[in-house]
């Protein structure tokens, strides 16, 4: 591939970015990003922007830069956040422990209280030793390199011309055939953009075609959107759609070269002896967001974590936190209640194993029983009637190991087929503890679930308001507001009891 690209860079030959090339470098971190400027720039005097390329990255890149500047913000929110929720669950705790007179718990809160805003100092110094990497984040986004090759590139002149209106009028209607018939490039964009924007990829091709017929240059084309209406698979690699290939030597009787940015990155960096990073990590942490929530909505990842959870019994539980628990019997509920993403990192790859450190938030259910003695007779031990209903919550996160085809992921960047595939999921850490509690003398008679709201009968109980209807169980007297069985209706809509007792009834 090197010498295919040599082989094509002399000055019969332009060299056009799509616009996700530019977009792309503000995801990298500033020292990868500077080491891809650093060698684009050895190739910089032959790039030209097409105008469809120009709108595209001035109407976007300020947002990107954006997005990356607030991932070096949060770093101090995020500590802060877990000083201030040890401290609301620490205060729980303690005033449990407090009601049930525990000795010195004024000392133990102020001690705890004392070690905690330790660690808030601690996270303080650890931020203002280590800001030089925000600084050169905002450093580098200041300035702006991206935007900064971009403006050169067009204060050199080497921009297409704009397309006129006719031009476009032309293009967009033969889209409308092309998109129909699934002929290449853009017509993924048909079904998911409206207006002339569904159009800008054809409309990008055209431009490049337009050039290079006028001009008689060759083409090296660089883009990271490697849908089926620019590429198609060749066994474990993606070439550039071969109709693409052929209408552009059909059109300008010039030859082309197509291929990815990391391609182009490593191109470079081997042609021109720049030391950037190694490729694999570089496209492992770009793609990394994507890979996190195909993970998460389309693998088994939930539901073995779930599994292991569920089936752990009381090994994750602080049972301390537990309200009337004595520890005699415990139970998880068959599901997780809520399972929300809190952070995710590419921990590590090495020999083509990636390992990645996930952190959700975790909710969950449990019920518990206490112990009442044993049955005179047989011994067996008798537990309480009633039990208590526990919402634990806790965070929890874990290892996951994927299997990396190194060659296959450089030459799919963008590609989600198997992004969700992984080899091992292992639980790190997780601690749940009570939210709160509830008694089951305090639930709905009929459903078990709901906490009772509406007396049941004479006896005391109660019924949810989801319960509180007419059906098998019994009807709503208008008068009293009880739900009762229908032994005890008079028939005339009415209990018996306020029947009995109205004079008007």
């Amino acid at each position: 591939m090197n010498e295919k690209f040599e082989g094509f860079l002399n000055d019969n030959t332009i060299i056009v970015f799509d616009t996700n090339v530019y977009l792309n470098l503000y995801e990298y971190s500033p020292e990868v990003a500077d080491k891809f400027i650093e060698a684009i720039y050895f190739v910089e005097k032959y790039i030209y922007i097409p105008s469809t390329v120009k709108r595209e990255f001035l109407r976007n890149h300020l947002e990107c830069s954006g997005r990356q500047e607030k991932k070096f913000k949060n770093v101090s929110k995020e500590l802060k956040k877990l000083t201030n929720k040890l401290s609301v669950q620490l205060n729980k705790q303690l005033n449990i422990l407090d009601k049930f007179k525990f000795p010195k718990i004024d000392d133990l809160k102020n001690n705890s209280l004392a070690k905690l805003l330790e660690m808030d100092k601690t996270f303080d110094k650890y931020l203002e030793e280590n800001d030089v990497y925000e600084v050169i984040n905002k450093e580098f986004l200041k300035q702006d390199k991206i935007l900064e090759l971009f403006n050169g590139i067009i204060d050199d002149e080497r921009v297409f011309e704009e397309l006129t209106v006719d031009e476009l009028y032309f293009i967009c209607t033969e889209g409308k055939s092309r998109y129909y018939k699934e002929i290449q490039p853009g017509f993924k964009d048909g079904k998911t953009k409206d207006g002339i924007d569904k159009y800008n990829d054809l409309i990008l091709w055209k431009e490049i075609l337009k050039y290079c017929e006028k001009n008689n240059k060759n083409l090296i084309f660089v883009t990271d959107d490697v849908k089926p209406d620019w590429w198609t698979d060749n066994g474990t690699i993606k070439e550039f759609h071969s109709f693409l290939i052929s209408e552009f030597k059909e059109v300008t009787s010039m030859d082309i070269f197509a291929l990815n940015s990391q391609q182009l990155y490593g191109i470079l960096g081997e042609i021109y002896n720049v030391s950037t990073p190694d490729t694999i990590q570089t496209v492992l942490q770009y793609s990394l967001k994507r890979y996190i929530d195909q993970l998460i909505e389309y693998s088994d990842l939930t539901d073995d974590i779930q599994s292991e959870i569920i089936n752990s019994g009381e090994r994750y539980v602080n049972t301390e936190s537990l309200t009337n628990y004595d520890g005699s019997y415990f139970e998880l509920s068959d599901v997780i209640d809520d399972i929300d993403l809190i952070s995710y990192k590419l921990e590590e790859y090495k020999e083509g194993i990636a390992i990645y450190n996930i952190k959700f938030d975790t909710k969950v259910s449990a019920k518990s029983k206490c112990y009442w003695g044993r049955d005179d007779e047989t011994k067996d031990i008798i537990l309480s009637r009633n039990y208590s209903i526990h919402e634990l919550s806790g965070v929890l996160e874990v290892e996951v190991m994927r299997e990396v085809d190194a060659e296959y992921i450089v030459d799919n960047i963008d590609d989600i087929v198997n992004e969700f595939a992984f080899l091992e999921v292992k639980i790190i850490q997780l601690e749940l503890e009570e939210e709160n509690s509830i008694d089951s003398d305090d639930l709905c008679v009929q459903c078990g679930v709901n906490i009772g709201a509406v007396a049941f009968g004479n006896d005391g109980d109660m019924v949810c308001y989801d319960c509180a209807v007419q059906d098998s169980e019994g009807d709503i007297c208008p008068s009293c507001g009880r739900k009762m069985p229908f032994e005890s209706m008079a028939g005339n809509g009415f209990c018996i009891k306020c029947t009995n007792e109205s004079d008007y009834l």
